[in-house]
């Protein structure tokens, strides 16, 4: 933006918010940590039981494809 208004020599020291942050936003971050931990524990618990070649992938455990080229 700054070099938009031809102030290139112009630092930047600090960064604020203007508005309030959405109430929903706290929550978000904790609930994908929250599921992320879980599935990584069930990853874990799986690969202990002798499975093999799983992933995760977004939100799923997968078995990993070899690909022959």
């Amino acid at each position: 933006m700054l070099h938009e208004l031809k102030c290139d020599n112009a630092t930047v020291k600090k960064v604020i918010r203007l508005g309030k942050r959405p109430e929903s936003f706290r929550d978000q971050s904790a609930r994908p940590r929250e599921h992320r931990r879980k599935l990584v524990q069930e990853l874990k618990d799986r690969k202990e039981k002798g499975e093999t070649d799983l992933i995760l992938v977004g939100d799923r455990i997968v078995k990993r494809t070899k690909r022959e080229y």
